[in-house]
């Protein structure tokens, strides 16, 4: 994922800004138009802070399939927050001066206010984005794009939070003060703290297991799909440009350069200010699109710097009987050479079609690093041409993808393509129940933390005669419990998606609790029943449709009868009426003990508090949980391990195997001759007779399979 805007929001003269929970509750000033041409020194004077609240919390965009509403507020209410803003900028600005300079200003309501102004940026609209077709629940987008804001700001800065879905992309708008709540700091917008947010949703992303799009610079230009799929081996663009890099270290000058594209199967046109090139399969693309080192200028660049003369002129004579030359020395050269290929290893172990095709690749880069030893006898000229040392590196690159093939018994391309789809999603999976696992192990550390207070000082406290009645602690509501019991065994996205579909679905039942409320254990319960309440026992979280709405209906007439009375319930008011009691009891209690007791058993009441919120009265259990969670979680990084490990494997196996099946090797200065065309006559792929009778092999043809096994 990625910021893909962030936009300042200047002051607006004051008796321009009005009721801000007036203004975001009426539609018809929730216009989105006012952000269609936002840039960053685009400015709108009139209620700028109420329509960008009114845009980010519109619930046309804001409003899941459950019906709720994805906007939060962080140290600030979303319905009063322009209000909010204002009262925390006018505090700052009473205390400190803030230097302002002018800027270009732009009012829609009011062209003569055109020009350029010193106005403040009260606020920043940050938009974090998702990629497209990417699996997310807009709950999770939106807890993403709450801890973005909280970690952007180190927690000093109030923002409102809205989670879009409006789109195929999700996204998030987040809308944050530019004063502090302290009235002491005001953030500042600058291309370090740029970097910061890429970093900070890095982070997200890898807590969270969502893909992160790295090496930044290098992917300008780049879409999300074709980075992943560049990162896979499988982008057209990397090889459109691997093609033009080959090309231009072969050629000498633009014409050469053109030539040898159009021998590879590609269509140059050349315009005014760019190059356009139709791909061997019909795709087009312009060079800038490639990146800006493939443009002609760069091209034409790398030709000035190496082949001018020692005044700076190119010397095209010189060039044109370097390469007449050399095309003859090749091609005297290639023409001693057989090719040949077996199908049997001298130990007799048949050979795959995959690793044929590998293994003739490779023999037909060691005979370019061939003909490279005849054109520069220099070892030094060698080590530094790019050329040389990129063959050197493929020869690696293809003989280590073939000893992975025959150490994983890859047959076929079909297999291999089954194989790296099943291990892709196996690796994706294991992250899941890992990423799951880590957050359990985290949650349940702070619970063994108070397991580990209440053991040491048990005795101690039982000899004072204390505990949980003595102690007044506060029994939780079983809202709570059940809260807390849902964090310590969350439910994955998948399981809320089929619990969501499951109710649903069901035309007959409907929960009694928020989704916040139930166990992963639980919803598997759930959902069985709902399947199939004949045969499963119906869980307490379950009831019928009738009793649905019978508890919704008074729960709706019991909320009309408060609001009107404007009344604490008899409940609400005995629970106050208990903690009162409570608190004054062991405030009296800890009298009676010395500085040091008074510590401990402060210390001891707090564990005990910790564990009754999540209903735990057998600790021994909490123990023996977390040491189950520790075992599986080592288990399952291990198996994560060992599955990315092979999911690297096949990848690298794919790349070599497109790369020698699309004949990369066969483009460069090399290419009058270095064709398959030209190859046929003298091409040889050696079958071994059945009782793998290898007789005819020379000693020569054993050394060369034996060299390319040292090559892995």
């Amino acid at each position: 994922m990625a910021i893909s805007k962030s936009i300042p929001i200047r002051a607006a003269k004051a008796d321009r800004i009005g009721s801000a929970l007036d203004y975001i509750m009426d539609e018809s000033k929730t216009s989105t138009t006012v952000y269609q041409n936002f840039n960053r020194n685009t400015d709108i004077t009139e209620n700028i802070l109420d329509g960008a609240f009114a845009y980010i919390s519109n619930p046309e965009k804001t409003t899941t399939a459950e019906k709720a509403i994805l906007v939060s507020g962080f140290r600030c209410n979303p319905a009063t927050a322009s209000t909010e803003f204002r009262i925390i900028s006018e505090k700052y600005h009473l205390t400190k001066s803030e230097h302002i300079s002018e800027e270009e200003v732009y009012c829609k309501g009011n062209k003569k206010s055109n020009g350029k102004h010193k106005q403040a940026r009260e606020a920043y609209h940050f938009i974090q984005s998702f990629p497209k077709g990417l699996e997310i629940e807009p709950e999770l987008v939106h807890h993403i794009g709450m801890e973005f804001g909280k970690r952007l700001g180190n927690e000093e800065f109030p923002f409102v939070c809205s989670c879009h879905m409006s789109t195929r992309c999700l996204h998030n708008h987040i809308l944050m003060s530019a004063y502090s709540l302290d009235n002491i700091a005001k953030f500042r917008d600058s291309k370090s703290q740029l970097h910061r947010m890429h970093q900070i949703n890095d982070e997200l992303s890898r807590e969270y297991g969502l893909p992160v799009l790295l090496d930044t610079e290098n992917n300008k230009g780049k879409n999300y799909a074709e980075i992943v799929a560049e990162q896979e081996g499988a982008s057209w663009k990397e090889s459109a440009r691997n093609d033009i890099e080959n090309a231009k270290l072969s050629s000498y000058s633009w014409s050469d350069y053109k030539n040898i594209m159009e021998e590879s199967g590609y269509q140059v046109q050349e315009n005014k200010k760019s190059i356009t090139y139709t791909l061997p399969d019909g795709k087009k693309i312009m060079d800038k699109t490639l990146g800006q080192e493939y443009t002609k200028d760069k091209l034409q660049e790398y030709w000035d710097k190496t082949y001018e003369d020692s005044n700076g002129n190119l010397n095209q004579q010189i060039i044109d009987e370097l390469a007449e030359l050399n095309r003859k020395r090749i091609k005297k050269y290639l023409d001693s050479i057989n090719i040949r290929v077996y199908r049997y290893t001298f130990l007799g172990r048949r050979r795959t079609d995959l690793e044929m095709l590998l293994i003739f690749a490779i023999k037909v880069l060691l005979i370019i690093m061939g003909i490279f030893r005849l054109l520069f006898s220099n070892p030094e000229q060698l080590d530094s041409n790019p050329t040389y040392k990129s063959v050197e590196w493929k020869i690696k690159n293809l003989s280590k993808a073939l000893h992975l093939l025959e150490k994983l018994n890859i047959r076929s391309n079909t297999e291999l393509d089954e194989e790296l789809k099943q291990s892709r999603t196996d690796t994706s999976q294991l992250q899941k129940k890992v990423d799951r696992l880590t957050i359990q192990k985290i949650n349940y550390s702070s619970l063994m933390d108070s397991v580990t207070v209440v053991k040491y000082l048990q005795v101690r406290m039982d000899a004072m005669g204390l505990n949980e009645e003595t102690l007044a602690i506060v029994q939780p509501d079983e809202v709570t419990i059940r809260k807390n019991k849902a964090i310590l065994d969350p439910m994955s996205t998948i399981q809320r998606r089929n619990l969501f579909l499951a109710i649903s679905d069901s035309k007959n039942y409907r929960l009694d609790c928020k989704y916040d409320e139930i166990t992963a254990s639980q919803v598997t319960e759930i959902i069985d029943f709902l399947k199939s309440p004949k045969t499963h026992h119906k869980p307490d979280m379950v009831i019928s449709l009738e009793e649905f709405e019978r508890i919704r209906k008074k729960k709706m007439q019991d909320t009309i009868q408060k609001h009107k009375m404007g009344i604490r319930t008899s409940r609400e008011e005995a629970d106050k009426s208990d903690n009162l009691s409570s608190g004054k009891d062991y405030v009296k209690l800890l009298q009676k003990y010395d500085a040091e007791e008074r510590t401990l058993i402060g210390k001891y009441r707090d564990a005990l508090n910790h564990l009754v919120q999540f209903g735990i009265d057998d600790i021994s259990l909490i123990e023996i949980k977390y040491n189950d969670i520790l075992k599986t979680l080592e288990d399952k990084e291990q198996e994560l391990m060992l599955s990315d490990e092979r999911c690297k494997q096949l990848t690298q196996i794919k790349s070599a195997v497109a790369f020698a099946e699309n004949k990369h090797y066969l483009c460069g200065p090399f290419r009058d001759i270095l064709k398959e065309k030209d190859f046929k006559d003298r091409i040889e792929i050696v079958v071994a007779a059945e009782e793998h009778n290898q007789q005819e092999t020379t000693m020569d043809d054993i050394m060369e399979e034996q060299n390319i096994g040292r090559t892995r």
